[in-house]
């Protein structure tokens, strides 16, 4: 299964200092964390900081889903970067990971988005906190890929989590 999250969502599950034991723990099956931030590694599929700097300024989110999805995410090293992922979460939960908390204004869920569109075989889960909460409160919900990017459907999460999830903020 495939999961994203913020840093500092990834930092509070943290047991000691063993964040795959947090998510073991969480559930996750031998999970692996992919960082999709600038210089971690993952360059292929994280944004430039030209590219943040400038759509950050200008908050045209729009302008930055066509620079990400059709430039960023085009290139044979994020292609290659994607397709890696994809069967790499056929044998164990995958969590990408970035600075953003805003999932809904984030590269990280247009990753995933763009991972389950190349790969229909990909089971996207979502947001970590989300699939936690409902793990810990016993709310059982399919996500259908599909629909999952929509506001009008994050919306209906986003509030269940503000007004019932002891670590909502």
């Amino acid at each position: 299964m495939l999961f994203t999250t913020y840093l500092a969502h990834l930092t509070k599950l943290r047991y000691g200092n063993h964040v795959i034991t947090a998510l073991k723990s969480a559930g996750l099956k031998d999970p692996k964390v992919y960082y999709v931030m600038r210089n971690r590694g993952n360059n292929a599929v994280a944004p430039t900081k030209d590219a943040l700097e400038l759509f950050k300024g200008s908050e045209d989110w729009q302008a930055y889903v066509n620079w990400y999805q059709g430039d960023k995410l085009e290139t044979e090293a994020a292609k290659e970067w994607m397709r890696n992922v994809a069967e790499e979460t056929v044998a164990r939960d995958v969590v990408l990971v970035c600075y953003e908390k805003n999932h809904l204004r984030c590269h990280r869920s247009l990753l995933a988005k763009q991972i389950v569109q190349n790969h229909p075989e990909v089971n996207y889960v979502g947001e970590l906190r989300f699939h936690i909460w409902r793990a810990r409160t016993g709310t059982v919900r399919s996500l259908n890929p599909s629909s999952f990017f929509g506001v009008i459907n994050l919306k209906t999460d986003v509030s269940r989590h503000r007004t019932g999830h002891p670590e909502s903020g």
